[in-house]
């Protein structure tokens, strides 16, 4: 698997925007990268030594830098400062997530940058948001998503509130900025607006991921708690253990699903259809029905299980490790993966999402070191900058 669409010479959708990218860690270069899939033109600013996510997670860094140039500043010196502004004031749009103290110091507040280019799309990206009583407050994605309430509904009733494995709040932040990001260029672009502030909370698309249960909820009554993955009214849906020792996910939870699982697993008596044949009624024997399902799928090897499930239209799949996902007919044949190395040591990255059958997404290059690209940059975006440094 190579990366998709290298040499596709299908136009690229965003081809000719400037980004302008002044952020670390994940969530908002993570914004940058998607950007940069698609054809805009992504200026990664780092400091002399490089971004500090080179040496903290450099399987975190592969992901977020691709597709973007580096360039090089010293934001110690006037020089570097100018630069930084020069650039600020040409670009389309501004990716940030450092303090404000900090971006005022560099002369690339949103309050600065405005008053050169009313035109940027400026993307702030922070824990709390750039409004309300915490604003300015440290955190990340692992602190958004305990505010905003997913960490507690995360785990086992028996145990307390867990962390995922994996970063969530970041990955939904970023979702959310390239929503934002996209949603202020067309207002500009397409319908003669003029550029905006768009500010990124990381715990507010985690109140979006929580949505059915704040709607679900009325105040006053317990709130939800954690229950294993399971939700209320949706039996069957969790993991399944088969005959073979391996796990699916069986999630049919509608009457009509229902109705083709029940023959499927021999429970199709009257008596079980008077109990299960409706919402109403499995909500009063979701345990007895989820009994049934586990009893049936832990008879069967996996490969029975996937065929009967889905011969029967019943959503289910079996529980994939990363060298199952690699491995996987469907996955190599969409190109959801591509690989970065030949023979050796090789490694996998997501491609770009979403597909596109006229503006695909592409991965041009991969993260380039620190600086490489800053005099290429400053002869293309820089050119006309009356006092060169």
């Amino acid at each position: 698997m190579t990366p998709p669409n290298s040499f596709n010479p299908a136009p690229a959708a965003l081809e000719g925007l400037r980004v302008l990218e002044l952020a670390t860690l994940y969530a908002a270069p993570a914004i940058g990268a998607a950007l940069g899939d698609f054809g805009a033109d992504v200026v990664k600013v780092e400091p002399p030594h490089g971004d500090p996510l080179r040496r903290l997670s450099p399987d975190t860094w592969l992901l977020t830098a691709r597709n973007k140039r580096s360039f090089s500043i010293d934001f110690k010196s006037e020089a570097g400062l100018a630069e930084l502004a020069a650039l600020a004031d040409i670009a389309d749009c501004i990716l940030v997530n450092q303090p404000l103290r900090i971006l005022k110091r560099w002369g690339v507040s949103y309050e600065q940058v405005r008053k050169r280019n009313p035109r940027v799309v400026y993307v702030s990206v922070s824990t709390y948001g750039a409004s309300g009583p915490l604003a300015g407050v440290v955190g990340n994605g692992s602190i958004g998503e305990a505010f905003g309430g997913f960490t507690n509904l995360n785990g086992l009733a028996e145990t307390g509130p867990l962390l995922t494995s994996l970063p969530v709040g970041d990955f939904l932040a970023s979702l959310s900025g390239i929503i934002g990001t996209l949603a202020a260029c067309y207002w500009r672009d397409a319908r003669g607006g003029d550029g905006q502030f768009v500010d990124i909370s990381m715990y507010e698309p985690i109140l979006a991921l929580l949505g059915s249960s704040l709607a679900g909820w009325v105040p006053g009554t317990p709130p939800p708690m954690r229950n294993g993955g399971l939700i209320d009214g949706t039996t069957p849906r969790r993991t399944y253990h088969t005959a073979d020792g391996e796990w699916v996910v069986v999630s049919g939870p509608t009457d009509q699903q229902v109705a083709r699982l029940l023959p499927l697993i021999g429970a199709d008596s009257p008596g079980d259809l008077e109990r299960f044949g409706s919402s109403a009624a499995r909500a009063r024997h979701a345990g007895d029905l989820d009994q049934l399902v586990e009893s049936w799928i832990q008879q069967h090897p996996v490969t029975h299980v996937l065929t009967a499930m889905r011969d029967a239209r019943i959503p289910c799949s079996q529980v994939q490790d990363l060298e199952a996902i690699v491995n996987n007919k469907h996955i190599r044949e969409r190109q959801s993966l591509y690989a970065l190395g030949d023979g050796g040591e090789q490694r996998f990255l997501p491609s770009p999402i979403p597909s596109m059958s006229k503006t695909p997404g592409r991965v041009a290059h991969a993260a380039t070191p620190a600086g490489h690209d800053t005099e290429v940059i400053r002869k293309q975006w820089l050119a006309n900058l009356t006092d060169p440094v």
